[in-house]
């Protein structure tokens, strides 16, 4: 499942304190015993140690490192990793799963790009581009569910990231985003994912082309992702049947680069201006004599495409496409620069829609879709270590129908299945084996209604149905179980009234359900859901010869608290404020419900 996003959202920077090297002699052993002994050495406290770590081993870790490589080493093949929380403290959780791409989800565009989409329409979008290879179509007539964000409504909701859009669409559940790079962590048809794309070139992975980086240093890291593509389209036509037919090639590459001997300074001083914060330029990385930054990881995909749009008559249509793709990975010494493993595996995966119009305002479609995952290089804790498992290929069957009911008010529904090999450590003893057994089917319903109802109010709303679980598993501890943060049930709606008697005052307004959700894979943790209403209005004027639009949006108006998922704490805080000045006032210091007033002059 893929973020198809053009609005990019400046990368929120972590604040972090400059970690000083020292030598760690910490051997091999149960993970709950390596991460005691290192939090002894090292003097912090790892937050969520004990219940994620039980029944997992470590490698240990020998050499000179700073406090996050350190824990790199000792949690490689664990599947855990460290984030910091707000309160600086080091917070262990399960490595982020990601899944192939499958071009069936949320599209995010300009509407300064597709000029249209704006309030005055209802936010409601007729074309849309960047649906892989098929270039530029009709949103009624593209073969996925498809939910379309336009910078009309962005503004007008002083949405500072893509937290607050995702929250108010009925077919994702409120991510958290990465601190580092800006990345929403989305949840969608019951999957995450993390890698976004850009004007139609994907990322690699999720982090963009960043320097990692505190306030007093930056560190081991630097994160480049490169993409592009090529297509070529031809028009035809074969015993009066249209074709476009379109061949192209795509790649994207990823790679992660370290410092091979500490930390390089950036500024002495923790007196950063905001300036310098939201603009740092890549560092000096000063004398190293033989050494440099030398490559610890890499993820390349290379696609070969081949697509036929076949237009049989005006009713019956059929989308034709065929992916040669590779998945490659690569893992290096980080000391010598020396590839030391490497991954890499094709397959042909096809996509197929048949599109019937009983009338000229409905489409109606079935799709079939596979895309790639490589599979994991298992890592050393596990007893089948070196293992490399065969690549996940992931299937997902649509029926769906699009109805205009006018111009500017579009009705989506869809009925969805996706299958995708199921990943997991077998918890042996003494040392487990990571393996595949099962598939993860998400079956599902979804209902979208987005545009003008009447010439004043305007409803984005709907909601989606899931039944998502493991099945064909020959592990009996594994049937039957629910994914993690995966809520099966949401319910969302979003509406604005133009108040008749009062040119140019509009109120705003929502209410956003989201059902419960697991927190563990014993489905033992079961995480409540939770409702959360917003109201605003918006005042558009002329003042001095210039349009004046004042906008006031209150988020969270009955000051819930929530889970948001099982790590973060729901809230919404706004990061920045682009092209406007705004003010904001927050009720409670734990940031629950916030009061934005914000004014644009154009």
């Amino acid at each position: 499942t893929d973020i198809r996003a053009q609005t990019i959202v400046a990368p929120a920077i972590e604040q972090t304190q400059a970690a000083a090297t020292r030598r760690y002699d910490i051997p091999a052993g149960p993970l709950n015993t390596v991460l005691t002994r290192f939090s002894t050495e090292s003097g912090i406290f790892l937050v969520g140690a004990n219940d994620l770590a039980q029944g997992k081993n470590s490698p240990g870790v020998q050499g000179s490192f700073s406090i996050q490589g350190a824990l790199d080493v000792l949690l490689t093949g664990t599947g855990m990793e460290t984030q910091r929380n707000a309160q600086g403290q080091h917070v262990l959780q399960p490595v982020a799963n990601t899944v192939g791409t499958l071009p069936l989800m949320t599209v995010s565009t300009s509407a300064d790009t597709l000029k249209q989409g704006t309030a005055e329409e209802g936010y409601r979008v007729s074309n849309i581009s960047g649906i892989g290879l098929w270039g530029e179509r009709s949103l009624r007539d593209t073969p996925y569910s498809i939910s379309v964000v336009t910078s009309d409504l962005i503004e007008n909701v002083n949405a500072q990231d893509m937290r607050q859009i995702f929250k108010m669409n009925p077919l994702i559940q409120e991510p958290s985003t990465n601190v580092t790079t800006g990345v929403p962590n989305a949840t969608m048809r019951g999957f995450n994912a993390t890698t976004p794309i850009y004007d139609g070139i994907p990322l690699a992975y999720s982090n963009g082309s960043a320097i990692s980086q505190g306030l007093l240093n930056l560190s081991k890291e630097k994160h480049n992702n490169y993409g592009g593509y090529i297509y070529s389209d031809t028009r035809f036509s074969t015993f009066n049947i249209d074709h476009k037919l379109t061949l192209g090639y795509s790649s994207n590459y990823y790679e992660q680069l370290v410092r091979n001997d500490g930390w390089a300074y950036l500024n002495g001083t923790s007196t950063l201006a905001l300036s310098q914060l939201k603009y740092i330029p890549e560092p000096d990385w000063g004398p190293m004599g033989n050494k440099s930054m030398n490559p610890s990881y890499a993820d390349q995909y290379n696609n070969i495409l081949m697509g036929d749009n076949i237009i049989i008559n005006d009713q019956w249509s059929v989308m034709f496409g065929l992916n040669y793709s590779t998945a490659i990975n690569k893992a290096y010494n980080s000391d010598s620069g020396e590839l030391r493993t490497k991954y890499e595996k094709s397959k042909l995966t096809p996509t197929v829609s048949l599109l019937y119009k009983p009338i000229e305002d409905v489409t109606t479609y079935v799709s079939y879709v596979e895309a790639l995952e490589k599979g994991t290089i298992v890592g050393s804790t596990y007893a089948n270590r070196g293992e490399i498992l065969p690549p996940l290929v992931s299937k997902q069957y649509e029926v769906g129908a699009k109805y205009d009911i006018n111009p500017n008010l579009l009705l989506s529904t869809a009925l969805f299945r996706i299958e995708k090999p199921n990943q997991y450590s077998d918890g042996a003893i003494p040392l487990p084996n990571y393996v595949q057994d099962g598939l993860q089917v998400h079956n599902g319903a979804e209902l979208v209604l987005t545009g003008k109802v009447t010439n004043n109010l305007t409803i984005i709303g709907g909601g989606t149905l899931m039944d998502i679980n493991v099945e064909k598993a020959e592990s009996s501890d594994l049937k039957g179980k629910k994914p993690i943060n995966a809520a099966s049930r949401m319910g969302k709606i979003y509406a604005e009234y133009a108040l008749p008697w009062v040119k140019g005052l509009v109120l705003t307004g929502g209410a956003y359900y989201t059902g419960e959700k697991y927190g563990n894979n014993a489905n033992t943790d079961k995480i409540p859901s939770y409702t959360l209403y917003d109201i605003g209005a918006r005042y558009s004027t002329r003042l001095y010869n210039k349009s004046l639009i004042v906008r006031l949006n209150v988020f969270n108006l009955t000051d819930k608290d929530y889970w948001q998922d099982r790590y973060y704490l729901g809230m919404q805080e706004p990061l920045h404020f682009p092209s406007a000045r705004c003010f904001k006032a927050n009720r409670h210091l734990r940031i629950s419900n916030i009061y934005n007033f914000c004014f644009t002059e154009r």
